[in-house]
């Protein structure tokens, strides 16, 4: 029901915190609920009152779903707060790419730090096993790039997308032919033509 109704959801998982015993997972669970359900507010009230009842034993993800809130309010500022305490104390084996994803878009909205999210973006594309979900991180690289001004890095993503798909197209050819030749990579630019 978690990702079909929401509220249902909620419903049940209230029904089994009456007879569960107490436990972290059940408090951070229980968060993502309100998250999931579109009450920002009160999740961000809940896991910082779970971080401060918990301390320094409190579930990293806490952090991150805090950040995921305020990003979905619109409030960039605090989103990087506490997604920097989130990388600050998540063990480094407790990452999947969409940390680094969520990670590199959110510093995106900072001038000056693209090199750093290209970084993030860099970092998901290695952590990622699914073949259609690299190929998206390649793309929003390459359009982070393109934004930034960086035309040499928009090259390179788009040269990691088009060797990675099973079936590229002329125009994923063409995209990677023409960055590259606006990165003034002649050479590569002419081998790809």
């Amino acid at each position: 029901y978690f990702n079909r109704d929401i509220n249902k959801a909620k419903d049940y998982y209230d029904k089994f915190l009456a007879v569960a015993d107490p436990s972290p997972a059940n408090d951070y669970e229980k968060t993502a609920i309100l998250f999931a359900s579109r009450r920002y507010d009160e999740a961000i009230s809940t896991a910082n009152g779970f971080l401060s009842k918990q301390g320094d034993q409190a579930d990293p993800r806490f952090y991150k779903l805090i950040a995921y809130s305020y990003d979905e309010k619109k409030d960039s500022v605090n989103a990087k707060n506490y997604l920097d305490q989130y990388f600050a104390k998540q063990k480094a084996d407790g990452f999947v790419p969409k940390d680094y994803e969520f990670r590199a878009t959110t510093l995106a909205k900072f001038p000056g730090n693209e090199a750093q999210a290209l970084a993030s973006y860099d970092q998901a594309i290695a952590l990622d096993t699914a073949l259609d979900s690299r190929i998206e991180l390649m793309a929003n690289a390459a359009a982070l790039s393109k934004k930034s001004g960086n035309r040499a890095a928009e090259a390179k993503y788009l040269g990691m997308a088009y060797n990675s798909k099973k079936n590229p197209s002329n125009v994923d050819l063409y995209n990677w032919g023409f960055s590259n030749y606006q990165a003034t990579q002649y050479k590569t630019a002419d081998s790809i033509f």
